[in-house]
Order: C-alpha cells, then sequence, then structure tokens
C-alpha cells in the first residue's frame, strides 16, 4: 500500500475504517487526533474549550508535520486526520505530496444519525453546543465549507455502506490509483 490519509467529516468513520483498513494490509494506523491529545495530555474537546479553536489548529498543524517528519522511514502506515485537518493552512497539499489522501464521503443524514447514537460522538467540540435540531444544518454548513478541501483527495470513497465494503471498495480504488500514477 502506501502512506494514506483518511478524511472527512466528524463522525464519517474514519478512525473505524482506518483500523479496519489497517488489518487488511498489515500497516501500522494512527489517528491525529490521538497525537494531539497525546503531546497536550487532554481531549480535544478541552483543548476547543479552554484554548480556543485557533490554538487548536496550530497544534494540530504542528503535529501533522512532526507525524510525517517521525515516520520519514516508514513507506506504509493508515492515519486519519481530525474532520478539519485538510481545511486549515495548506495541510491538504502536505498531505497529498506526502502520501495518498481518501475522502471517506458519506451522507450527512446518517452522520447525524450515529453522533445521535454517540454520546462520545455528541461531545465533539463543533457541535457539543448544539441540540438534535440544529445537528444536520451544522452539519451541512461544515460540509459546505470543507468539501472544497475534501475534493482535493487523490480518493474519494462513499462511506454509505459496511465498513467491510468500503474497505473492499478502497483496496478496489487504490489498485486504479497505482495503475494510473505508473502510466503517468
Amino acid at each position: 500500500m502506501a502512506r494514506v490519509f483518511i478524511c472527512g467529516m466528524p463522525g464519517s468513520g474514519k478512525s473505524t475504517l482506518g483500523k479496519e483498513l489497517s488489518r487488511y494490509v498489515s500497516h501500522p494506523f494512527f489517528d491525529l487526533d490521538h497525537l494531539i491529545e497525546d503531546k497536550e495530555g487532554q481531549k480535544i474537546g478541552e483543548i476547543f474549550k479552554k484554548k480556543g479553536e485557533g490554538y487548536f489548529r496550530n497544534i494540530e498543524q504542528a503535529v501533522l508535520k512532526e507525524f510525517i517528519s517521525d515516520q520519514k522511514g516508514n513507506d506504509s502506515f493508515i492515519c486519519s486526520l481530525g474532520g478539519g485537518t485538510p481545511c486549515f493552512f495548506d495541510n491538504m497539499g502536505l498531505i497529498n505530496h506526502e502520501g495518498v489522501s481518501l475522502f471517506i464521503d458519506v451522507d450527512l443524514g446518517i452522520i447525524k444519525e450515529r453522533m445521535l447514537a454517540d454520546e462520545e460522538a455528541q461531545k465533539r467540540p463543533l457541535i457539543a453546543s448544539i441540540n438534535a435540531n440544529e445537528l444536520f444544518d451544522q452539519l451541512e454548513k461544515k460540509y459546505t465549507q470543507r468539501k472544497l478541501y475534501y475534493n482535493q483527495a487523490q480518493l474519494k470513497i462513499k462511506g454509505d455502506e459496511a465498513i467491510a465494503t468500503i474497505s473492499s471498495n478502497i483496496l478496489s480504488s487504490w489498485q486504479d490509483f497505482l495503475k494510473r500514477k505508473t502510466k503517468s
């Protein structure tokens, strides 16, 4: 495989899919949010609450760059990104330069249902302060703001199916991507 960075909306299943894909291809899995939490010694929600989004985005970029630097000798890994990671600074350019970006595009209605069913998901910083009725509108607003960046991903997969099916689709798309890349 290669160095794969998974991006998409919060609740799209990036971490779940990344872990599953990691098992399929026997590559290490990393979660950028967990790396940030380890470095800062607190949860993402706490960082947002105590220090604000601007501080968080700066730390996020620094940890992303540090992670990529630390992986220089590692040609193969899977890394799930935070929902906003590709949308700030030149993170998407860096990601595309250092590996293969994969956008998991999930129907917003499915994301809403996942978030409403998961107490941890309801603590996500950008949705924690809204009620269930406002959730879909907030997701739609974020998706509209972010899709320009997500669409810069080298691979795009619909994520509305079972994880095993999505993983299979990713592997198929990956093979097609490699064929196109070797022809050019």
